[in-house]
This record gives structure tokens, C-alpha cells and sequence, in this order.
């Protein structure tokens, strides 16, 4: 394949997931939005950005690397009829800053837990995908008594190396013509932007601070590192056994960085998973809504109700 048609095929993943994703036109208020809904509260360092829905027990939604809790458009509907459906701005993203521009997935597990208790919300259902997964298992693994229960989507901790082999591909195939995992600089900023113009201005929008309307550029240097990576979150088998809350992993069958065989691993490594694969790729939560919710509901009411 030529450098053009990978050039060409990276700009309409690109493209696909932010649409996917929510990122213009996110049908219930959220932080991105700017609009009325929208709290802030300070949380270990930041400013938290952050929208609640419905009442009932705690569920807080962790969005994807890159994105914002727009994202989660398609299942706060779904979610507020039942459940308080909490939906911040992780750090650096979207309305939420990061002044010292720290990542790390043990940082934002940290976040989490404060963002949480400034709240005074005890006992959540973490829901994360991606990105967003790897911090609520990173929560799991260093704070083992602070959730209810953790349901992970399109995030799976690599361990062999297929499962390096194909994360790398996606973060080629996302990322192309930028291939590089050592820190981005300003020539391979431009070279990202020139590929998908149109995509990059809705990152851009969705990560504008006060005065820094470039801010995604800042973003992505500081998050590079810890996307690629990935052996940040393959915690020891030890570490995933001394969680002991229930587990609802979840992935796409042909999610573009994660493997169904290491989703089936993980679910084994861990006391209490169990596993939900379903047909898509990486943007699933939001090419199959329906079927998404659905079996996050499933796995919420047999929660509660003990079974």
C-alpha cells in the first residue's frame, strides 16, 4: 500500500472515530458543551469539568484518550433513567485542565478517586473505555476498595506480543503519518494536522482553554507517551486477581487495538469478569448504541440486584 492510500485510510479512521465518538452535535449537555448543566469542582490539582443526569445509584463515565465525556451522548439517555450518571472531563481533556501537564493511568485512577470523593460519591460503578478503561482498572488495582464494580470497554492490558503487535497497528492506522512513539514535536503536529484538517479542527474545538485555542497540540505531547506505552496498564496477574469486584469487560470484535483472545485473558485473570463481545470495531459504544446499553444495563441491574 502506498504512503497516500495509508495517509488516506488513517484520515477516515481518524474521521470515522471522532464521529463515532460525539465530538459535534452530542445530544444531552456536557462539558464540552460549555453549556448550562455544566460543574466544576476542584480535585486532586484540577479543575474538574463534569455534567450529572438522573439520580439513583452512582455511575461515572470515563471517556476515551483524546476525547471528552461528549462521547458518552449516546448512553447518558439510556443510563439517566435508572441511575445517577456522572460524566466528567479527565485530565487535559475537553474543559478540564491539567497545569503541570502530568499522564499517567495511575495519576488519572488518582483523579478519578478524588473527583469522586469531592462529590462525597462512595461506591461507584466506574464505566471507561479506552483510555477511560485503563484508568478504571488502574482504580481497581490501586484503589481495590473504593468501586462497586468496574465495566471496561475497548481496553484490554497487553500482554503478548500479538496483543503489542496489534495495538501498534491501530495506533498506526489513527495516527499515520505519525508512526513514531518517542515525544511529538511541532513538525509532527503539522504533518498529523495536514493529514485530516477537518478532524484535528474538532479536536481542536473540543480542547479549546481560555485563550488556547491550539491547545490540542499540547494535549497530544502530553499524553504520546503513556498512549503508546501500553505496558503501563499490563498489570502482574497477581495485581488483577486482588480485584474483587465485579467486572464487565467488554469489547468489539474487530476493535482496531484490542484482541478478543487478550479481552477473554483479562476476564480470566480477574476473579469476578465476565466478557461481552460484540460485533465493531474500536467506536462500537457508538455504531451500536442499543446493543451497547444493553448489555451494560444488564450487567447493572444483576448487580444491584445480587445475582
Amino acid at each position: 500500500m502506498g504512503a497516500c492510500a495509508r495517509i488516506c485510510r488513517a484520515v477516515a479512521a481518524v474521521a470515522v472515530f471522532l464521529c463515532a465518538a460525539g465530538v459535534a452535535g452530542a445530544e444531552v449537555p456536557s462539558p464540552q458543551s460549555g453549556g448550562a448543566g455544566v460543574k466544576f469542582v476542584e480535585a486532586n490539582g484540577l479543575r474538574v469539568a463534569y455534567t450529572e443526569h438522573g439520580s439513583g445509584r452512582a455511575v461515572v463515565l470515563l471517556h476515551g484518550g483524546g476525547l471528552s465525556a461528549a462521547m458518552w451522548a449516546k448512553q447518558i439517555p439510556a443510563l439517566e433513567k435508572e441511575y445517577r450518571v456522572i460524566a466528567p472531563d479527565t485530565r487535559g481533556h475537553g474543559k478540564t485542565d491539567n497545569p503541570g501537564h502530568e499522564f499517567s493511568y495511575r495519576l488519572l485512577a488518582d483523579d478519578v478517586v478524588a473527583f469522586c470523593r469531592a462529590l462525597g460519591v462512595e461506591k461507584p460503578v466506574l464505566m471507561g473505555y479506552s483510555d477511560g478503561g485503563a484508568v478504571a482498572l488502574s482504580v481497581g488495582v490501586f484503589h481495590p476498595d473504593f468501586a462497586k464494580a468496574l465495566i471496561l470497554g475497548g481496553l484490554v492490558p497487553p500482554r503478548e506480543q500479538a496483543d503489542f503487535d496489534h495495538y501498534f497497528a491501530g495506533m498506526k492506522e489513527f495516527y499515520a503519518p505519525v508512526t513514531k512513539r518517542t515525544a511529538l514535536t511541532e513538525a509532527d503536529l503539522d504533518a498529523m494536522y495536514d493529514a485530516a484538517p477537518e478532524a484535528w479542527d474538532a479536536v481542536a474545538k473540543m480542547h479549546a482553554k481560555p485563550g488556547r485555542s491550539d491547545y490540542w497540540r499540547t494535549l497530544m505531547q502530553d499524553v504520546w507517551e503513556a498512549w503508546n506505552t501500553p505496558q503501563a496498564y499490563s498489570y502482574t496477574l497477581e495485581q488483577l486477581q486482588n480485584v474483587k469486584i465485579p467486572v464487565l469487560v467488554f469489547l468489539g470484535d474487530r476493535d482496531q487495538f484490542f484482541r478478543p483472545e487478550g479481552a477473554l485473558r483479562l476476564c480470566r485473570d480477574l476473579p469476578q469478569a465476565e466478557l461481552a463481545v460484540i460485533p465493531g470495531a474500536h467506536g462500537v459504544f457508538r455504531a451500536r448504541p442499543e446493543l451497547f446499553n444493553a448489555v451494560v444495563l444488564d450487567f447493572l441491574k444483576r448487580l444491584h440486584e445480587g445475582k
